[in-house]
């Protein structure tokens, strides 16, 4: 008899927790997502993130009406049966929003930006930066209407990463005032947690240089590609570099502060990324090379490759510009030299041409040839010297054969010709019959 007492009462005891328990949902019911600012979430390890110590939207979206809503966090899988800052926040919703558990007065929970939006409930809530390690397990429980839907999560710590990849290089023409545009672009990488607000300044013509997509805000795991523009000056040809620094400067309006001496978080807000050569402006003719001597106080253009046809007769072009004096020397290597001439006048002895150099203008040497008979490959070489010191450039010149179109044989038309020929045969079988019958007659 005592058994079955015994028996009747485990029975009721399990029936009456079956009835107390919340009904566990599925996800077809339920949307829950975590971010920081707007809809971007975070997921490592199939949970989603938590950043401690900033403010955090958890949204959750019903399937049906309901007028009061609890979340809670905590640490592990199962509620804690001492709560915590390091293992217990919660937060409800019923007509308002509060806090199920208050710390030092502190429930960290919005209550004035948090909003319902129909069966929508969005709370902007945040924790202690409690985490000793980088990140722990947690679970996040959502009841209502006696049901209940958990999923696990991350919590992290907030932590700022910014990476930068690439560089531009601008080609401006010398002496000319225009606005030039960057090939290709340099990319912004938020590699860390924490959206950031991506800045660019310069260490040479920071208010010359228009660079697109600053000022916004780049989210965790997002890239944004930056362009440039510049309006450049009446440069002399030469390379300038220009070294730039990338900032990402974490938004005030993700730090709670519920004591104005003591924000919830405490790291570094701002983040450097400076690149010594972000910029690299050629001031030069295009498809010329351009030679630096003397850390760019001379500079040398000059063609690296050049095609000619056998017999072919070619001006070939090289510019010097700098200060002081240098002196010139061309040899050439399978070639016929027909002419040399410096801004325009004539060089007698193109082995030694003085040079007074002008940093207002360029030097103009041109040079006109024409290959040897029998050779596939030619060379120009300039030996540029500057006090004790002599620089050593090459031209190619590839010799090609003249491939001859040929010229189509135009089919001559007979057409014509046969019909006139047609045409005298049928008028002398006429006078023929003519003449006959006048015979018989």
């Amino acid at each position: 008899m005592i058994k079955e007492v015994v028996f009747l009462l485990s029975i009721c005891t399990l029936i009456a927790q079956v009835l107390s328990s919340p009904i566990v949902r599925s996800k077809d019911d339920i949307d829950v997502t975590i971010s920081i600012l707007g809809n971007k979430e975070i997921e490592k390890s199939g949970r989603k993130v938590f950043v401690t110590g900033v403010w955090n939207w958890i949204n959750v979206t019903l399937n049906e009406n309901v007028s009061t809503l609890n979340i809670t966090i905590y640490k592990g899988e199962t509620p804690p049966p001492k709560r915590s800052r390091d293992n217990f926040y919660g937060w409800s919703y019923d007509d308002g929003w509060k806090a199920i558990e208050n710390y030092d007065g502190f429930g960290y929970i919005d209550t004035v930006n948090s909003i319902r939006i129909g069966n929508k409930f969005c709370f902007r809530v945040t924790t202690d930066n409690f985490l000793r390690n980088d990140s722990e397990n947690w679970t996040l429980s959502v009841e209502y209407n006696g049901n209940e839907y958990m999923i696990p999560i991350l919590m992290e710590k907030p932590t700022g990463g910014l990476g930068v990849s690439g560089g531009i290089t601008v080609r401006v023409e010398p002496f000319q005032t225009v606005t030039a545009y960057g090939e290709h672009y340099f990319t912004t990488i938020n590699n860390g947690n924490l959206p950031l607000t991506i800045n660019v300044s310069y260490d040479k013509l920071n208010d010359r240089i228009t660079t697109s997509n600053i000022n916004r805000i780049l989210l965790p795991d997002e890239k944004l590609q930056h362009k440039i523009e510049i309006r450049t000056q009446a440069w002399r040809p030469g390379i300038m570099r220009i070294g730039g620094t990338i900032t990402g400067i974490v938004p005030d309006e993700i730090i709670p502060v519920f004591n104005v001496s003591h924000p919830t978080i405490q790291l570094n807000t701002a983040f450097s990324f400076p690149l010594p050569d972000l910029i690299t402006i050629i001031v030069g003719h295009s498809d010329y090379e351009l030679e630096e001597i003397e850390e760019g106080n001379v500079t040398f253009q000059h063609k690296k490759e050049v095609e000619m046809y056998k017999n072919e007769e070619k001006n070939i072009t090289s510019m010097l510009c700098g200060s002081g004096n240098v002196t010139l020397s061309i040899q050439v290597k399978n070639l016929s030299v027909l002419g040399v001439w410096l801004n325009g006048k004539d060089v007698e002895n193109y082995s030694n041409i003085e040079i007074e150099l002008d940093p207002l203008r360029e030097d103009k040497i041109e040079i006109k040839v024409k290959p040897l008979q029998g050779v596939k490959y030619a060379e120009i070489t300039y030996f540029l010297s500057r006090g004790n010191e002599t620089y050593t450039y090459k031209t190619s010149i590839i010799i090609k054969e003249k491939i001859e179109e040929k010229k189509e044989e135009k089919k001559e038309n007979i057409l014509p010709k046969l019909l006139v020929g047609i045409g005298l045969i049928i008028s002398l079988l006429y006078i023929l019959m003519v003449y006959l019958r006048g015979r018989r007659t």
